[in-house]
This record gives structure tokens, C-alpha cells and sequence, in this order.
């Protein structure tokens, strides 16, 4: 991904963030909220639509779920497995655990402890226990996001292109009478879909 690309995905993911629920306008469509900002992009006036579907929101609650019992399942084995193991410094063991909370993105490590105790040999061995939980503020920041994908159009008058004809572009996806282009682009985040809607 170039540089360019980078900074618009970056700002796509930040204005999915802050923009709150309350903001959101419900719209002639029915099952969608949104909301509108003007922004520069490329030297380029855009129109960006910030919207929310009801249909989309319980699909990605769903994806949602999935990923976090995913990374729940896998973070306890990996831990699972540090718990069992003996480390002749304690400062090995917690380096594993820092390891393992570096690929988190849902949980987190808690409540580590070190002990140590002599081994048959009579040499120091230490070993770690700690639990993982479910990262809650995280969770719910990503939930509230869920639904929320931004339609872009460099037609900033809402005379000329409204709002509402700019969602029954998105849901038809196809070309409009007034020779607009519909386009998806897979370049920006996973979670959400950023659509042009431009001049043709």
C-alpha cells in the first residue's frame, strides 16, 4: 500500500471511529443512518457519507464474535503452555508472555506472578501464571463501529447528487441514470467498504 493510500485509509478508519451514533441521521432508506463531511483528499474536494446499516451492523457483530472466541481459544493455549513451562530466569518467561499480548487484539494478560523454586538438582527454575480477559473497552469501540462503511463522491452539491440518491447507488450497485460510477475498492480496511461515487 503506497503512502497516499496509507493516510486515507487511516482517515477513513479514524472518521469511522469518532463519529458518534447520535450523529447519525436516519434515512429514506430504510435500515441506514448517516451522516456527511467534506473532505481534501488528493488536492480533491470530496463529499465523504459516514453510514450505518442495520443489516450490515448484525453480519459484522457476527464476524465480530467469531474472531474473539477465535483469538480467546488461542491466546489460552499459548498461555496454557507458558504456565506449564519451567524458565531458568523469570525475565524469559515474562518476554513470552509480552509476546503473546503483542498479537492480542481483543484480550489482554492479567494478574502475572512469578515464582520460583528449586528443581531436583537444586538449581532455580521459575515459572509464571497469569489469566487472559476479554479486553472489554476494545470489544464494545469495534461493536459500535459495526455496520458503519463510508461512500465517497467528489459532487459536493447536495442540489446536484443528494444524500439519500447516493445510498440508492450504493444499494443498487450499478450504474446511475445521471452517469455516475459505482465502485468498490478493496484497498481500504477489511471492516468496512469505501465506495466512489464520481462524476463519470
Amino acid at each position: 500500500m503506497d503512502k497516499l493510500s496509507t493516510i486515507v485509509d487511516k482517515k477513513a478508519k479514524d472518521l469511522i471511529k469518532v463519529t458518534k451514533s447520535e450523529n447519525l441521521k436516519a434515512s429514506e432508506s430504510k435500515g441506514y443512518k448517516y451522516s456527511s463531511e467534506q473532505v481534501t483528499y488528493g488536492g480533491i474536494e470530496q463529499r465523504w457519507i459516514i453510514v450505518k446499516s442495520d443489516e450490515r451492523k448484525k453480519s459484522d457483530l457476527k464476524k465480530i464474535l467469531y474472531r474473539v472466541e477465535k483469538e480467546a481459544k488461542k491466546g489460552e493455549k499459548e498461555i496454557n503452555k507458558i504456565i506449564k513451562t519451567e524458565f531458568d530466569q523469570s525475565l524469559l518467561g515474562l518476554k513470552k508472555i509480552e509476546e503473546i499480548q503483542a498479537k492480542l487484539k481483543y484480550h489482554q494478560v492479567t494478574k502475572i506472578e512469578t515464582s520460583c523454586q528449586l528443581n531436583k538438582k537444586g538449581q532455580e527454575i521459575y515459572t509464571i501464571v497469569c489469566d487472559l480477559v476479554e479486553n472489554k473497552e476494545i470489544v464494545d469501540e469495534i461493536k459500535n463501529q459495526a455496520g458503519r462503511f463510508i461512500l465517497v463522491t467528489n459532487i459536493l452539491s447536495q442540489t446536484e447528487l443528494t444524500t439519500p440518491e447516493i445510498l440508492i447507488a450504493y444499494k443498487k450497485q450499478q450504474s446511475c441514470e445521471r452517469g455516475f460510477r459505482f465502485l468498490k475498492d478493496p484497498l481500504f480496511f477489511a471492516d468496512s467498504l469505501f465506495v466512489k461515487i464520481q462524476k463519470g
